[in-house]
């Protein structure tokens, strides 16, 4: 069975179990892959007086690591030390600090760990709670036992929680409950291997006085691959993805049949060893390629490469499932995902926690990656696109200046249409000197027909000389040209002089500024927080247009004004249309944030209104953007409530929705976040978002000018490792039009 099937098979049974009640005595889960399965015992706690874990702290803190007493089997690996940690979890080699469950299994980090109570609990601080450990008996049947005694969740710390985990000799894992006085709202229960894509959870099984086993299945042929899914783009007709073939099994060396189905005719798979890259051969006459002899515990990297077939256009895509089959127990197979397609025109900006900011241009026939942009980290960033085809860049970049003072400076690059870095890493804003905390913080960008970039950004002055903090926040405006030099700005466009302090009324703190182009002019929006009385919040959405030289045009209005204890407002997007007009979309809320609607209006260059604001029917979410395709259509895109999955709706000529919204779901099962469009300049509509569970991936779906699905969500980029990540831009400005043209100076560039 494939393993992400698996999963969702487990999540399905786990949600049934929760709606029946815990029922202990019913226990009997699993399979994972691995084999392990979960076993009701009778409940007897066992007593221990060992070893009373120091930690450094009462919360979120770990120890170790300690001694087991025995070698350990778990999973593929054995182990003789673990370290342990507040939050009720054992791990293997890898500390877990963090307080905040995850599903099991997840490839993210913290992996290779056993959980009997996952969630954010206090041992002796608010509590007069212990962790302590001993190992009993005698071999070969000896116990490792830790038992958390008295600790509670820490916002509950009147309600006691006592359990143990016990590690038998044999492999076997057994969780008791003895004291569950109030059980936390979220947590989780099992086990994970070290790569993160086998597990098993049973969180439904929890309750008082009950006593569970993950049994180890003992020896047997087995297999794994990693990853569990992978996605990119066939560029120049083929694209290598590397895999790994590992040997989890107990039997000694095996060796593991490939085989590849592709859900697209074509389409053409090769295995190749990555190490000498030559073919895999077929050495047992079976007709399929394999790995070769792969020792116990050991593995193999592959190379799979995927050919599109003669022709292909952008858009073509294929699913293809790779299976790996043991030779020992030709019964015992495990399976990957691959997804592969041919791209259209498009650059994307992205930061990668392991290789910095790149600029990526993407096309049917190459993909080229700059060199690195910038080194460093930023929690945010955008980009434009200019007449000329250069991108300009631009990004947080944060630091102690001079005078000691934490502050953040807008920075930017521009980039040539082939991907050569023409202006590095330089100022947008410099901060160095100035002697108060200043943030120049979310950056957005867009060009207008003249080859101008309008870059909007807001300025938190932060006075730290009194008792209190104090605020000063505007809006600022720079116009530069094609190569990043100032035109005007900067142009404070809300000129505001007050200070706010914790609880100060009626005094703004400006928030997600975005840009656009009408013409020639430049189309702002932001929105205005105020607190009101009884403290509550007023965000309204305010709009300014400013002309080429910065000049103004229309003055901040209040578009959308909304009502402390009523309907708020947040999340504004804007984008260009034809006819040198803007769209304006922003998310509606209620009074305690949470999202009921969506609207939008569109504007003319001067400000006029050309549509009122509407509601964007069947639409709830959060996260927008929006893009004109060639077709004249809008595409609007947003991250859905409840289901955090990307939907999208389309807009005609006349801004009127062309039919309901539709949903493009994230692959393996992970949710949504941070959309961002574009529109190629063959008409195409680009849609790309991140990756909410673990910033792991990034997702792709390509959609024709009447909203129509081309290429189904994949992945098209994705960490090197579990514990990077990898991330566009949060405010729509990941992604621009490209014209790629086939390079001179492609010697000049990196190849991805």
């Amino acid at each position: 069975m494939q393993a992400v099937s698996k999963r969702i098979l487990i999540l399905v049974v786990l949600a049934a179990i929760a709606s029946a009640g815990s029922d202990a005595a019913a226990i009997s889960r699993g399979p994972d892959d691995f084999g392990y399965a979960v076993q009701a015992q009778a409940y007897s706690w066992v007593p221990i007086t060992g070893t009373v874990v120091n930690f450094p702290s009462s919360d979120n803190s770990f120890a170790g690591p300690a001694p087991i007493g025995f070698s350990f089997p778990f999973f593929e690996n054995s182990y003789t030390q673990l370290f342990l940690s507040t939050n009720g979890t054992l791990s293997f080699g890898q500390v877990m600090l963090t307080p905040i469950n995850q599903v099991i299994p997840l490839s993210a980090p913290p992996n290779n760990f056993i959980a009997p109570l996952w969630t954010d609990l206090d041992v002796g601080g608010i509590n007069p709670g212990k962790v302590r450990y001993d190992t009993l008996g005698s071999a070969p049947n000896r116990q490792f036992v830790v038992s958390w005694e008295d600790v509670t969740h820490v916002n509950t710390p009147g309600s006691p929680l006592d359990f143990q985990v016990i590690l038998h000799e044999n492999g076997d894992i057994c969780f008791q409950y003895q004291t569950l006085t109030a059980v936390p709202a979220n947590f989780t229960t099992g086990i994970e291997d070290f790569h993160g894509v086998d597990g098993v959870d049973n969180s439904g099984g929890v309750a008082a006085s009950t006593h569970f086993c993950f049994v180890h299945p003992g020896a047997t042929a087995r297999v794994k691959i990693t990853p569990e899914y992978a996605g990119g783009f066939v560029s120049d007709s083929l694209k290598d993805f590397k895999i790994t073939v590992h040997n989890t099994g107990g039997l000694g060396t095996d060796t593991y049949d490939l085989n590849a189905i592709s859900s697209s005719p074509g389409w053409t798979i090769q295995f190749v060893n990555a190490g000498t890259l030559l073919e895999l051969p077929d050495t047992d006459a079976s007709g399929s390629a394999d790995t070769g002899p792969v020792p116990q515990s050991g593995s193999v990297d592959i190379v799979v490469r995927v050919t599109a077939p003669p022709g292909a256009i952008p858009g073509d895509s294929s699913q293809l499932t790779i299976d790996a089959t043991s030779q020992l127990n030709g019964s015992v197979s495990t399976e990957t995902t691959i997804q592969a397609a041919v791209p259209p025109s498009f650059a994307q900006l992205y930061q990668d926690s392991q290789n910095g900011y790149r600029l990526q241009l993407y096309s049917s026939f190459s993909t080229l990656i700059t060199p690195k942009i910038f080194n460093g980290s930023s929690s945010e960033h955008s980009m434009a696109r200019a007449n000329n085809g250069n991108y300009v860049s631009l990004w947080e970049y944060s630091y102690v200046n001079s005078a000691g003072k934490g502050v953040t400076d807008i920075k930017y690059s521009v980039i040539s249409n082939v991907g050569g870095i023409l202006v590095g890493a330089s100022d947008l804003t410099n901060n160095n000197g100035q002697p108060m905390p200043v943030s120049d913080e979310n950056p957005a960008a867009a060009e207008n027909d003249s080859g101008q970039i309008g870059v909007v950004y807001v300025r938190n002055r932060v006075d730290d000389t009194q008792g209190s903090v104090e605020i000063n926040s505007n809006v600022f405006l720079h116009v530069v040209d094609d190569f990043g030099a100032t035109v005007a700005g900067p142009i404070n466009l809300t000129q505001n002089t007050e200070w706010r302090g914790v609880n100060e009324l009626d005094i703004p703190l400006f928030e997600t500024p975005r840009i656009a182009a009408a013409g020639n002019n430049f189309v702002i929006t932001w929105i205005d927080n105020r607190l009101q009385a009884g403290l509550q919040d007023e965000n309204d959405v305010f709009l300014a247009i400013r002309n080429a030289t910065g000049g103004l045009v229309l003055g901040p209005s209040r578009v959308a004004d909304s009502q402390p204890g009523g309907t708020m407002y947040r999340n504004p997007v804007l984008t260009g249309l034809s006819s040198s007009r803007a769209l304006l979309a922003y998310v509606v809320t209620d009074s305690a944030g949470g999202e009921t609607g969506i609207e939008y209006a569109v504007y003319n260059a001067s400000g006029g209104v050309v549509k009122s604001a509407t509601d964007l029917t069947g639409a709830v979410g959060i996260g927008l953007d929006a893009v004109e395709m060639g077709s004249g259509n809008i595409l609007v895109a947003w991250v859905a409530t409840g289901s955090m999955q990307l939907n999208y709706a389309v807009l005609n000529s006349s801004y009127n929705l062309t039919g309901p919204p539709a949903e493009l779901t994230t692959p393996a099962g992970r949710m949504a976040e941070y959309v961002s469009l574009a529109a190629t300049d063959s008409g195409y509509g680009v849609v790309t978002w991140m990756d909410a569970l673990a910033t792991q991936f990034i997702y792709y779906s390509l959609l024709d000018g009447s909203g129509d699905v081309v290429t189904a969500p994949m992945a098209i980029r994705s960490t090197t490792g579990t514990s990077f990540i990898v991330s566009t831009s949060k405010n729509g400005g990941g992604n621009a039009a490209s014209q790629l043209v086939f390079p001179n100076y492609l010697p000049l560039l990196n190849r991805d």
